[in-house]
């Protein structure tokens, strides 16, 4: 069977499931160094063009998940998860990120969380740093609330889009070659971004 067969095959039959927790899980420490829910969610997007699952419900169960995944991220920094990954020398790197983004969430708050939400892993580091800061709870909520619905449009309607550009090759093999070309440009991009506030968190920690 067509890998793009398939992944219809499990989209009819699961879409909704699957868009809800790729965007849960991705949205959690650790968690979403693994699981590219981002990638996921677009297809949903996609699917949703090709009239195979909900638009609307594909938006708000990503909204969901994300807003869930990101008040659950907030709760376990609330409650020094992060003290345990300090012991553990695996998990040094992250701590790095961890440090990076308390600091730039001290100097710009809310702003810093909104743009997270777009740049894969640090969100959920950042989503976590927020509850080690005790920032708060109810300025929390409402900005990843917003942010998470920003998420969801984002991705939700650049799979629509890519769906529309594929709607009119005549095979499964060309839809394939260039839903791949544009996803591929789609990380590029988000990865060029992350480099960048990487960058900014360096520089801001130096700073501060």
């Amino acid at each position: 069977m067509d890998i793009l067969q398939t992944l219809e095959s499990a989209f009819v039959s699961y879409g909704y499931l699957i868009v809800f927790f790729a965007a849960f899980f991705e949205s959690i420490i650790l968690l979403g160094f693994l699981l590219p829910g981002g990638l996921i969610v677009l297809l949903g997007g996609y699917f949703a063009q090709q009239n195979q699952i909900s638009v609307i419900w594909v938006i708000i169960l990503a909204w969901l998940g994300m807003f869930l995944g990101d008040l659950l991220n907030y709760w376990l920094g609330k409650k020094g998860f992060h003290k345990i990954l300090i012991k553990s020398p695996k998990w040094q790197k992250l701590i790095k990120n961890y440090n990076s983004a308390e600091n730039f969430i001290n100097k710009y708050g809310a702003l810093a969380i909104f743009y997270s939400h777009i740049l894969g892993y640090m969100r959920s580091v950042i989503c976590f740093s927020a509850g080690v800061v005790s920032f708060p709870r109810r300025k929390y909520i409402f900005t990843v609330l917003t942010a998470s619905l920003f998420w969801s449009l984002l991705f939700v309607g650049l799979g629509f889009i890519f769906g529309e550009t594929t709607k009119s090759l005549s095979t499964l093999s060309k839809r394939v070659t260039i839903i791949a070309w544009l996803i591929l440009i789609l990380f590029v991009l988000l990865k060029l971004m992350q480099r960048i506030i990487r960058h900014m968190f360096t520089q801001k920690r130096k700073s501060l």
